[in-house]
């Protein structure tokens, strides 16, 4: 029926071209000579990683001059974990570096590495200057920033005013309600950003910080894609409900949601679900909802909540089963299903192992879908 957009639940990877691993030992003239004579100047897409290892500034800037050599590369993927840099002069030379190449696409991991909250602003300054730049992915997660740290790094992203698609991970950096707000008004100034994918994931943002960052987020009229990892917030079914309600008015046509571990019940996704088909221009939502408390029964009333959804025609939904689920409890999965005849593509995801194991004893919502000939079904069983 869509042709080759059958494809639209999987997710496009990068085509690396070189891969290098450094790995528990001491990054030295031997290491960097080995890696000037593996990459080749017509490699354009690299991916470095440098975990656990001890990395002086002569070695970041011969580093630098094995980059600035290759005059092909558009995309960067560079890696560090763990105490890679140990002092701000380790940074700053770095910094040089990365602000020497002029890419359109880099991805940088400073995850669990404890830079400080100095050498992350001295990093993130490089990349307000970087015309060039259009796609930028940076990973924070567990580097203890706080809300005072999480205020300096919204000084800088505010300066990203060329950036187009932002994938930006402060998880478990215990932000919370004040640091997410801040964070939503500054993302809210980007008025070049079309596709955001933002993980504020076991940050103790809460409810009202939750709601309050989403508003701010989504005034920015630029913003066409949203992919929100809330997971461990403590939302509970008042803060899904709070969510959904902020999407209504919004321009978004794509939302993608993570709300594993918020104590969520039926109700509050079914709620969630209403608010979400309120908006006019939304038309693909993915829900990830495992490890909450939604029971067998409840998914029933979810998915009899879901042929009520006339706006929305690509749905993605995540669910963790009852391990003593058997074949009945799924044909009843699978004609709770059969009502939905607005959805054009559907992909249920659940999480349980005997189901996996037994695939064509157990899926009897295949069957019951067959007649809904406008839709599409995807199944992926983890």
């Amino acid at each position: 029926m869509f042709g080759t957009q059958k494809n639209i639940f999987t997710k496009k990877k990068k085509s690396v071209q070189y891969f290098v691993n450094f790995s528990n030992s001491k990054v030295d003239e031997y290491y960097l000579d080995t890696l000037l004579n593996e990459i080749k100047p017509f490699h354009q897409k690299i991916e470095i990683t440098f975990q656990e290892c001890k990395f002086k500034s002569e070695a970041i800037k011969k580093f630098g001059d094995i980059l600035m050599s290759l005059k092909n590369i558009n995309y960067l993927q560079l890696i560090i974990k763990k105490y890679v840099l140990e002092g701000l002069e380790d940074i700053q030379e770095l910094a040089l570096v990365l602000e020497k190449l002029q890419i359109q696409d880099m991805n940088l991991v400073l995850q669990q590495s404890y830079l400080r909250q100095q050498g992350f602003t001295m990093l993130l300054q490089i990349f307000s200057s970087n015309q060039f730049l259009k796609d930028l992915s940076l990973d924070l997660s567990v580097n203890s920033l706080g809300t005072v740290g999480c205020s300096l790094i919204c000084q800088e992203i505010k300066n990203f005013e060329n950036v187009e698609t932002l994938s930006l991970n402060l998880g478990s950096n215990t932000i919370k309600q004040s640091g997410a707000i801040d964070l939503g008004r500054v993302l809210a100034k980007l008025k070049s950003l079309r596709i955001l994918n933002l993980n504020v994931s076991c940050n103790s943002i809460g409810q009202d910080g939750s709601r309050l960052m989403l508003n701010e987020i989504l005034k920015n009229n630029t913003l066409q894609s949203l992919n929100l990892s809330l997971q461990q917030n403590f939302l509970y079914d008042m803060g899904a409900k709070q969510i959904g309600v902020e999407f209504i008015i919004s321009k978004l046509q794509k939302v993608q949601i993570e709300l594993m571990n918020n104590d969520l019940s039926h109700d509050g996704v079914n709620k969630l679900l209403i608010q979400l088909n309120f908006s006019n221009d939304l038309f693909y939502v993915s829900l990830n909802l495992c490890d909450n408390l939604i029971k067998n029964n409840s998914i029933n009333q979810i998915f009899k909540q879901l042929s009520q959804l006339k706006r929305i025609k690509f749905l993605e939904l995540f669910f963790n089963v009852e391990r003593n689920t058997d074949a009945q409890q799924f044909s009843e999965f699978g004609r709770a299903l059969k009502q939905c005849q607005y959805l054009i593509a559907l992909k249920i995801t659940f999480c349980d192992l005997k189901f996996s194991w037994n695939p064509k004893e157990n899926n009897f919502i295949l069957r019951n879908l067959r007649k809904a000939k406008r839709m599409i079904c995807c199944y992926a069983y983890s």
